[in-house]
């Protein structure tokens, strides 16, 4: 019987993190115990963006939605898209080299090198519980009389977001709210307030200073806190009504802490000149929080250059993807009692992979310089000469997808949950952060 020992995708870069045009290098390794009989070992480059959600309404309904194995019940009709960015397969040995289809490779190690260029122009990676933008390798081990062998190895591709090219990003901003609290017929005096950002562009691991002002005029205490909002936006241009015989592309687990929103954007859409769009879904997720000891009836208080750090999440707008827009709103929420909601006052941010210079910083206005300088091939971070430290990259905050999909089985092994890695900017770092690879 034939025993494949191992049978794995080694990255010359181990954290598996890229920019636009660079090169992914890595081998495949093969180990036998016995002689085995090879018809080809190949290799897949894939790159692409899906989503894909159930047309309930209902967010605790739990027989709607993806399946585990990628099956839906033959009732569950749901809303999709999908686009392809690269998905090239090149052979390493065997038929699609010439070799034949009857190789006998003998006991021992074998290494089958292999690169890929990234293109110039694509989305950053991104795991979401309705979509993704995704890229991955899959080497597969083809034998003429059994079963084949698979692996899969993901990978994360930063598109950088230059602070220092968006316009508006030094502007003060603020805004303010009120409401009115009632509890059942008793009706109280108004709770109101206001929020002060000096500026509205931020990269991970930055703190955004927060200045705020509370006045409650009610006869009640209200706690206060702050938290930064993660807002998805998933288009879609199809609706199926698929079979059990039909199983769906991919595996989207929702957590049940996310909920449909709406929001006044401060940035316009993107999608004004995207494909027909058939429906669009909003989620919601608070990614940080920081609070404040509140502030009692009949008083006021001032929160002021409070620190919240922002953790490793993909930039905002998901530039080149047109089925996924992500947008970030710090929030001022005070906590009313009775009927009412709570009082929410938004600011809508940027965050970017590339931090604003320091003379940015200092003279409240952008250099006249080239936005983003051009990234070699050969290098692993973008170039950052004003800066004392490169980013680290740390696994983003909002935690593994299962990545397998329709094309997956049983003997298919790999990194088959996944999170991408992000740039983060601080002098200590989260503890599950890895140092950013050298330069190759």
């Amino acid at each position: 019987m034939e025993k494949i020992k191992t049978f794995i995708i080694d990255l010359e870069n181990p954290l598996g993190v890229y920019y636009l045009g660079q090169v992914v290098r890595g081998e495949i390794i093969l180990e036998l115990d016995t002689p085995v009989k090879i018809r080809e070992i190949r290799i897949s480059f894939r790159g692409e963006a899906y989503v894909d959600w159930p047309s309930s309404s209902n967010p605790n309904d739990k027989t709607s939605g993806p399946k585990k194995g990628g099956f839906r019940l033959p009732t569950d009709d749901h809303y999709s898209a999908s686009e392809e960015y690269f998905n090239r397969t090149i052979p390493l040995f065997g038929k699609g080299r010439g070799e034949g289809e009857h190789n006998i490779l003998p006991v021992g190690r074998y290494t089958f090198p292999f690169d890929f260029g990234l293109p110039d122009a694509l989305p950053s990676s991104f795991e979401g519980p309705w979509g993704y933008v995704r890229y991955f390798i899959n080497s597969t081990l083809d034998r003429p009389n059994s079963f084949n062998i698979n692996y899969k190895r993901p990978f994360t591709l930063i598109a950088p977001l230059d602070l220092n090219s968006q316009r508006n990003v030094l502007h003060s901003t603020t805004n303010r709210g009120s409401k009115r609290m009632c509890c059942l017929c008793c009706k109280s005096g108004p709770v109101s307030g206001t929020i002060h950002l000096d500026r509205i562009g931020f990269v991970p691991g930055e703190e955004i200073n927060i200045n705020a002002e509370i006045q409650n005029l009610s006869s009640f205490d209200c706690d206060v806190w702050a938290i930064l909002e993660m807002k998805t936006i998933y288009f879609s241009t199809s609706r199926k009504v698929p079979t059990i015989a039909n199983g769906i592309k991919n595996q989207l687990k929702r957590k049940p802490s996310e909920d449909k929103i709406s929001e006044v954007l401060v940035f316009q859409p993107k999608n004004g000149a995207r494909m027909k769009t058939v429906k669009t879904r909003k989620l919601r997720k608070e990614v940080a929080k920081i609070t404040h000891p509140g502030v009692d009836g009949g008083k006021s208080v001032v929160w002021k250059e409070s620190g919240l750090v922002i953790p490793p999440v993909p930039p905002s707008f998901l530039e080149g993807c047109n089925i996924i827009d992500i947008r970030y709103f710090l929030k001022l929420v005070v906590k009313t009692i009775g009927l009412s909601s709570n009082l929410e006052i938004p600011i809508e941010i940027i965050i970017g992979t590339v931090p604003l210079r320091p003379q940015s910083v200092v003279h409240g206005c952008l250099p006249v310089t080239p936005s983003t300088p051009p990234i070699s091939a050969t290098l692993s971070v973008p170039s950052l000469d004003s800066y004392d430290q490169p980013p680290s990259y740390s696994e983003s905050v909002l935690g593994k997808n299962d990545i397998t999909d329709e094309s997956d089985d049983e003997h298919t092994d790999g990194q088959l949950k996944f999170a991408p890695f992000y740039t983060y900017f601080s002098k200590t770092q989260p503890t599950d952060t890895e140092n950013a690879p050298k330069d190759s």
